[in-house]
């Protein structure tokens, strides 16, 4: 890739002096750790496969004289991959996002920036995210057995259903301040449960501190990035 006839010089985030290899887009060098780029791409783990298998260790990527060209790669596309990857920027777990914060984010301003490729599987995430969110907040979670201690389970479900309603569902879909998960979980926990037994107000709290529900969610959200991240990566390459 061409970079001009002025020196290259080192990104101030992603050269680690103590990493592996050295690669340039545009006329930035990045230094990496092979391992953490395999890990997050198969195109990046194919590449330094093949130059073991055909004993090219110690030829490009040793130095900033002699850096990997990525041909074909952004800097905007490269740098997101990188921030996917190295969590550089601090950013909060998916699951602490309210979907206000995600629109404020992803705002149709930066459209441009991002592409018609990311940006549109974002606006798809969303979607999705909010969706499940939805699901999670009307879908009352049944108590399925009730504990010893439980003296009325005609009354305990009830009084479970109606205050899941009032909290839950009320925390997670609030129009101004919908609450992430957890957090959602710590304020329906400290109020009044009215007929529910302790034992069963236990129990199912178990179950949700667990995080079943959203886990998927953060997964579903990681593996859409790593699935957007590797086809960026792919169609640059081939592009050239």
């Amino acid at each position: 890739m061409s970079g001009g006839f002025s020196t290259p010089t080192r990104h101030p985030i992603y050269y680690f002096t103590s990493a592996s290899h050295v690669f340039q887009v545009d006329n930035i060098l990045y230094r990496l750790c092979d391992s953490v780029l395999s890990s997050f791409s198969q195109t990046f783990h194919d590449m330094f496969h093949a130059a073991a298998t055909a004993g090219h260790e110690g030829l490009d990527g040793q130095s900033d004289e002699k850096p990997i060209h990525l041909d074909g790669v952004t800097r905007e596309i490269f740098e997101l991959f990188l921030e996917h990857a190295f969590n550089s920027c601090r950013t909060r777990a998916s699951g602490q996002y309210t979907i206000e914060e995600l629109s404020n984010t992803f705002a149709t301003s930066q459209h441009r920036v991002l592409g018609t490729a990311v940006f549109t599987s974002l606006i798809y995430m969303q979607a999705a995210s909010e969706q499940h969110r939805r699901i999670v907040a009307t879908e009352v979670p049944k108590i399925l057995m009730h504990t010893s201690d439980c003296q009325e389970p005609v009354g305990c479900n009830e009084d479970w259903h109606a205050i899941w309603w009032n909290g839950m569902g009320r925390f997670l879909l609030d129009g101004r301040n919908p609450q992430p998960y957890r957090e959602a979980v710590k304020r329906f926990k400290v109020m009044q449960f009215g007929r529910v037994g302790r034992g069963c107000k236990e129990l199912m709290f178990k179950i949700l501190e667990r995080g079943a529900a959203f886990h998927y969610a953060d997964q579903f959200i990681e593996h859409a990035c790593n699935r957007l991240v590797e086809q960026l990566i792919s169609d640059s390459s081939t592009s050239t």
